[in-house]
């Protein structure tokens, strides 16, 4: 027997069907020392199972180079989740995405010969093979078997191979998804390995799965009729969303919302993992840019409004999740024993309660589907009863009939929520308060009211204990092995009730910020033979030693994200991307040394700018606007992206629709380059210069923008040139707005010359007294402080700073970015998680704090919060 099989219905594990009621959670955005707490809230929601990918960049941050020690131990994250009595899905990619810098691939891929990502290419290949067979050696005897009830071997039941790779080419998804497939089994992967694409690419012995925030129900029930031999599996249900800065905090999905997406699911006999059950922090420079947004770094904060916040707090969707994932847990047998065939119709959209029923071998599931406007349901069963379904203050209800409880009784119907199975004995259910219950076991009805009051209301049939609860009360509830726990009641499968004294957290004084000293920030050159691209992450230093005055419009084309020019030590301007920075061309007049501070702000996770250079890769050109003619309009179909790559995001191989191409004559003679810019455009266009494909450009999936360099004797000739705008779509004026395209030429000379170094980025060590005036370049600020517990989450709120970097006790928590330096607020976020793990209780914390414009830290505070 197989340690793990499956139809179209469950998975079994040693012939025992399980039903997962699973939570996204990543071992790398938390602290080691918090992963089991972590993992035990999820249980605690009613979960069964934790979700998580491997990052790649991680575990290999050199060739050949690997980490799986102290945060990055992903066998100590799953032993613990095995410890908890709970399985794992593990997602290791090689891409991920997960808004986390380049979707989890390592840096330094950039530096291997002829490499193309994400694609049936060798080395690319070959880099993953090696990544995926040190990644299983830590963690292949983790997964389940089939001895001892299939627990033995650990907890993992299912891989993931790459995720979202939404591109129809059937050759690549081959040759690379099949690929991935084949180096996962020969690593020693043996249970089912999953495709996250969105039947975007398919693969053989593989089961396809779905990730989605809406049309859930009707979604899922297409991929039933497209898959009919596997389960239906949501890898990932977007319960929230990530931030980005510069933009206001998306509006958050309501816990009730929460609720009713997550029974949509299951009424599409659906099992679910909720992606981020907790988000945690994008700690130092990990957080990623997310192609599809313009300007979209993504935030130090990861807690995506999910239901356990970055802190671990347990807010209205933490209990929503609860309220229906524990049902979905111990009636999980029922659930995985439902007839996959069995798919009524029912009302899609309206006012009207919609009502959808499946039956099964272990018992039949109904829920109730409404728009919240209606106090009671009649749901007529089939047996011609008419049970009254209370739904006061409620979108959604749902009841089993004939359900085998643990072969210890039949509960053959009710009107009240099923919420928990304890001990064999107890069964928990829940409804609005004052609603007339109907709890009928071995078809023996008992009528109990729901409370109004505190005190939950027990009955008994037998040897079976029923307690009903309202739902306030079954909020504030957990359960475990044999007992309810409310706060301040107890109760055993027998029914039997202890009181509990009730808890009152004292309010703690925040620590104060003490002793602040300041260094310059200074850095040691070494020489290089021109512009280079930054390896790594975070910041970087270049100096450039100018062999004559510069002076004009500047402009930095092949830079990312953001950089700072110095001329003498004082600030000459800001370019590149987001808040506080220009994409645009800046007037300067320069002469004897510059140095540049180089930002990766992240690097693209999702789009199509993946794979980008970082850093001051290419020269400085001084430019003037060139002057674009009305083009040439020319019917055409649309061009075929994959000349470019083997890989698009949502783009489908030998698609190509009628479509208008934009030709231009320039002459390149005295140029050393030109720049041709895109902002704005709405439509989806590609770039040819003498018919040779340069790049392309999209609305969403490269952000809005794109930037092309085109090079004298290089993509550029020295006399005429034919640019042309291959368009996906026809030309429309009114529509398509030509001055969103600008074309630059490189004024003579060729380039800004200069001689060029380079030097890392780091703290100093050394610090002094604060001047009296505000540096005016970037600067590093220390500080200690002092906590005597650490029983409550510690926040730094850095006000009066603009943008920087945060560590704590040698460890780097962060960016921050609250404001630019003119003082003009960055959305969103204005605290920044200091872990408990990272404090120290026994001496002073010491706090750095780097900011790029030399801000003073005499506003920062420290806060206690949930």
């Amino acid at each position: 027997m197989p340690p793990i099989s499956y139809d179209g219905q469950s998975f079994s594990i040693a012939g025992q069907r399980v039903w997962l009621v699973s939570g996204e959670m990543h071992y790398a955005r938390t602290p080691r020392e918090l992963w089991r707490s972590r993992i035990q809230a999820a249980k605690q929601a009613g979960l069964n199972c934790i979700s998580t990918y491997v990052f790649w960049n991680l575990h290999e941050p050199a060739p050949g180079k690997f980490n799986f020690e102290g945060d990055a131990d992903l066998r100590h994250f799953v032993e613990l989740i095995a410890e908890e009595e709970m399985y794992c899905i593990l997602r290791p990619g090689p891409y991920v995405c997960s808004e986390w810098d380049f979707g989890g691939l390592p840096a330094w891929l950039h530096d291997v010969d002829d490499i193309k990502l994400r694609e049936a290419n060798g080395p690319f290949l070959e880099a993953t093979s090696r990544y995926f067979a040190a990644m299983l050696d830590q963690v292949k005897d983790l997964q389940v078997n089939s001895r001892g009830g299939g627990r033995t071997g650990g907890p993992i039941v299912l891989m993931q191979a790459e995720n979202e790779w939404m591109c129809h080419h059937p050759v690549q998804a081959a040759g690379y998804l099949g690929e991935l497939v084949r180096y996962l089994r020969e690593s020693g992967c043996t249970v089912p390995v999953l495709t996250g694409n969105n039947l975007w690419a398919q693969v053989e012995d593989t089961i396809d799965t779905w990730n989605a925030n809406e049309h859930l129900t009707a979604d899922l029930r297409q991929l039933r009729v497209i898959q009919p031999d596997a389960p239906r599996l949501m890898t990932e249900y977007w319960g929230g969303w990530f931030d980005v800065w510069g933009r206001k905090r998306q509006s958050p999905t309501s816990a009730d919302r929460l609720e009713t997406n997550l029974v949509q699911i299951l009424a599409a006999g659906a099992q679910y993992n909720i992606y981020m059950f907790h988000g945690g922090t994008n700690f130092g420079f990990t957080a990623g840019l997310s192609g599809a947004t313009r300007d979209g770094y993504v935030s130090t904060s990861y807690d995506s409004d999910a239901p356990l916040g970055e802190a671990g707090a347990r807010g209205d969707k933490y209990i929503a999740t609860k309220r229906i994932s524990m049902f979905a847990n111990h009636f999980g047998y029922v659930l995985a024993h439902l007839k996959p065939e069995d798919q009524h119709a029912a009302i899609a959209s309206g006012k009207s309660p919609s009502v959808i029923h499946h039956r099964g071998t272990q018992g039949d599931v109904i829920f109730v589907l409404t728009e919240g406007d209606a106090d009671q349901v009649d749901v007529l069963l089939p047996d011609g009863q008419t049970l009254p379904v209370p739904m006061t203050g409620e979108r959604v209800a749902w009841f089993v009939l004939d359900a085998n409880l643990n072969g210890t009784a039949t509960l053959t119907y009710t009107n009240l929520r099923p919420w928990a199975l304890i001990g064999e004995r107890m069964l928990v259910l829940f409804g609005p308060a004052g609603a007339e219950g109907i709890v009928c076991i071995d078809d023996a009805p008992v009528a109990i009211k729901v409370p109004t009051c505190s005190e939950p209301a027990i009955a008994h049939h037998e040897d079976f204990t029923i307690v009903v609860l309202n739902r306030e009360q079954v909020d504030a509830a957990h359960v475990t092995d044999d007992t309810l726990e409310l706060p301040a009641l107890s109760i055993d499968v027998d029914g039997n009730t202890t009181t509990k004294r009730k808890q009152v957290a004292k309010r703690q004084a925040a620590p104060k910020l003490n002793a602040w000293a300041h260094a310059i920030a200074d850095a040691e050159f070494e020489p290089i033979d021109g512009p280079q691209r930054l390896g790594d992450f975070g910041y970087g230093w270049y100096r450039l030693k100018l062999q004559s005055k510069v002076r004009g419009k500047l402009l930095a084309p092949r830079a990312a994200d953001r950089l700072h020019l110095f001329s003498d030590g004082s600030p000459v301007a800001l370019l590149g991307r987001g808040p506080g920075a220009t994409n645009d061309p800046v007037s300067v007049d320069l002469a004897g040394e510059i140095t540049v501070l180089a930002d990766n702000l992240g690097r693209s996770c999702f789009g199509w700018t993946f794979g980008e250079s970082k850093g001051l890769y290419g020269d400085l050109y001084l430019v003037t606007p060139a002057k674009l003619t009305k083009p040439k309009v020319v019917a055409d179909l649309a061009p075929d992206l994959f000349q470019l790559g083997g890989y698009f995001t949502r783009a489908t191989l030998g698609e190509r629709i009628a479509a208008d191409t934009l030709v231009w004559e320039v002459d390149g003679k005295g140029h050393a380059a030109m720049v041709f810019d895109i902002d704005g455009l709405d439509v989806t266009a590609m770039l040819l210069v003498n018919d040779v494909p340069i790049g392309v450009y999209h609305p969403e999936l490269t952000g809005g923008l794109a930037r092309f360099t085109l090079v004298a004797g290089e993509t550029l000739k020295r006399g005429r040139n034919v640019l042309k705008l291959a368009l996906f779509d026809t030309f429309q004026p009114k529509k398509h707005d030509l001055n969103a395209i600008r074309l630059f030429k490189a004024k003579t000379p060729d380039r800004v010359r200069a001689e060029w170094s380079r030097a890392p980025w780091s703290p100093p060590t050394e610090f002094g007294e604060i001047p009296k005036q505000a540096a005016p370049g970037p600067c590093w600020y220390q500080a200690n402080f002092a906590v005597r517990h650490t029983d409550q989450p510690l926040w730094l709120e850095p006000a009066g700073m603009t943008k920087g970097q945060i560590y704590l006790n040698g460890h780097n928590v962060g960016r921050y970015f609250i404001a630019t330096a003119d003082g003009k607020t960055v959305e969103p976020q204005k605290r920044y998680y200091l872990p408990e793990p990272w404090l120290r209780t026994d001496e002073p914390n010491e706090l750095l704090l780097f900011d790029e414009h030399g801000k003073r830290p005499t506003r920062c505070k420290l806060a206690y919060g949930p």
